[in-house]
């Protein structure tokens, strides 16, 4: 068949045969940019090592972003030393949105000597979440890797980088950085470095352990630099320190008028557990009310998100590796994979002919690529949408990972809902985010940094559909996910981060991808965002 993105997928299944590595090679030289992308995709998952001089040749000439990330993702995992300077010049020429994945890339392949490349990504723009995820992939939650960072970035003087490294150490639960060194920070002498200590430590105490005089009077430093008219945020936290310090409580028609005044930059201090300490009541109440809660569903807050031993799971309950939707593909691949296969995904509507999606248990190398898939034994009512989502499966690639340790495993579910497909290629088609603001730099760590923010709302919800065999087995719980929200409002991904059974994951997830928001706004332009949500499965 004629060479598509669908059609370049389907070369996974034929790689080793000489026809599909010839086609292959013909579809990294296509003029058709989606081809490109294709064919450097199946070339990574196929590890063809082979192929790494004309995927050279096409990304020293790649003006498309999509293009240039998946050829960039293959040279850095199969090229050699002599293709590093190609990436880099890609890098800068494609701009932000190659730079963030790039760099993840370099990071799972490089480990902590990536590190010595954070001043060359600050300087292409990277977003301060790109910079947090490149570090924490190479520590690995190694405090003295981020202690050694730490340093050197402070030397700098740089603030983004400051505060990505801290984020690291918040994400990987490093509580233990040297208190001396943490002292350097809030007293750093340029008040951009010093706030962001402010914040690390206000996201890093427990509200258990008693505060260090140093480390409180290093905190009021941080947050007098920021001059005699500071953001909200900022006045908030004064108030706050101060009375952990032992200062007597404000209660004058400034304090009420901040209290009265409060938004959701200030939300964050609000929810740290040491603010109920030194917040009556009645203040905890007022200043609640602008972000349209109470003050008791704010201690309410702070205990369900105080941390927990895993429980174990439910009697009954099947266990599964964790679980998200098939997402991530080059643009039109997807879409296309469907086309050229045949499968027709209104006809997987009908609950009486199939399960309306499929799946395995993907097994992955340390590069992020499949190493095998197993299928699940799903009701499929065509046999190219079985083939579909096999090659989706296939062709899958893990992302940057999150923890201290790489995936392993994961299930993948493919929905065939054409809705969820289409807001992925939607995605594609993005507008550029604005330079060092997006949407990653725009929450709680950026108090007093960040542009106005308008949150999504939810304007369709859909219920989950309880599986009858879990209701027979007596499972229940809270699934928690986190969903992909896109600049229009719709979902492209959704991975579960605590788990209760694989079916209620399963349906939770299947729900989740049909809810519908308004689109997230900084400094009034839609942007993707990340949010946490909650599905509930309860027995009556």
């Amino acid at each position: 068949m004629p060479l598509s993105p669908g059609s370049v997928a389907l070369l996974v299944h034929h790689w080793a045969q000489a026809p599909a590595l010839a086609r292959l090679g013909a579809a990294v030289r296509h003029e058709d940019a989606n081809i490109r992308a294709a064919a450097a995709r199946v070339m990574f998952v196929a590890g063809l090592r082979g192929m790494a001089s004309p995927v050279m040749v096409a990304l020293a000439k790649e003006t498309s972003p999509e293009a240039g990330v998946e050829e960039i993702r293959f040279l850095v995992h199969f090229g050699t030393v002599d293709h590093r300077k190609t990436i880099e010049e890609a890098i800068a020429r494609l701009g932000p949105r190659v730079l963030g994945r790039a760099a993840i890339e370099l990071a799972r392949n490089e480990g902590p000597a990536v590190l010595s490349r954070l001043a060359l990504f600050r300087a292409s723009d990277a977003g301060r979440e790109t910079l947090s995820r490149v570090i924490k992939m190479a520590a690995k939650g190694d405090r003295s890797v981020l202690e050694r960072v730490l340093r050197d970035v402070l030397a700098a003087g740089d603030d983004q980088l400051v505060a990505a490294v801290l984020d690291a150490a918040v994400d990987q639960d490093v509580a233990d950085l040297p208190e001396t060194l943490l002292l350097s920070v809030v007293t750093h002498p340029a008040p951009a470095v010093s706030i962001q200590g402010a914040w690390y430590l206000a996201q890093r105490w427990d509200g258990e352990k008693a505060w260090s005089p140093a480390l409180l009077g290093g905190m009021q430093t941080a947050l007098a630099a920021q001059g005699a008219s500071p953001p909200p945020s900022v006045r908030l936290a004064r108030e706050i320190v101060a009375r952990l310090g032992g200062a007597r409580a404000a209660s004058g028609p400034e304090w009420q008028s901040l209290l009265t005044s409060t938004d959701r930059t200030m939300s964050f201090l609000l929810q740290r557990p040491f603010v109920t300490s030194v917040l009556t009541n009645r203040e905890l109440d007022t200043a609640a009310r602008g972000i349209k809660m109470t003050g008791k569903l704010l201690k309410e807050m702070q205990e369900r998100s105080a941390p927990r031993k895993a429980k174990a799971p439910p009697p009954g309950a099947r266990v599964v590796p964790s679980l998200e939707a098939a997402s991530g593909y080059p643009p039109d691949f997807a879409t296309d994979i469907f086309r050229v296969t045949g499968c027709r995904l209104a006809l997987e509507a009908d609950p009486l002919k199939s399960d309306g999606a499929d799946g395995g248990v993907l097994t992955l190398r340390d590069d992020g690529s499949p190493a095998s898939v197993a299928l699940f034994a799903s009701r499929v009512a065509q046999p190219g949408c079985r083939i579909a989502a096999y090659t989706l499966l296939a062709t899958t690639v893990a992302e940057g990972f999150d923890t201290a340790e790489p995936q392993t495993q994961k299930t993948m579910l493919v929905p065939f809902d054409p809705a969820f497909f289409a807001c992925q290629e939607a995605f594609h088609r993005r507008p550029e985010p604005p330079r060092n603001s997006g949407p990653w730099d725009a929450g709680p760590r950026d108090l007093g940094r960040s542009g106005p923010i308008t949150p999504p709302t939810k304007t369709v919800n859909v219920p989950p559909t309880y599986p009858p065999s879990a209701i027979d087995d007596r499972i229940q719980g809270i699934v928690i996910l986190e969903a992909v929200i896109s600049h229009e409002g719709c979902i492209t991904g959704a991975r579960v981060t605590r788990a209760v059974d694989g079916r209620l994951d399963w349906a939770a997830v299947r729900a989740v991808l049909q809810w519908r928001f308004t689109p997230t706004l900084l400094n009034d332009v839609p942007v993707p965002v990340v949010m946490t949500v909650t599905v509930q499965f309860n027995l009556r």
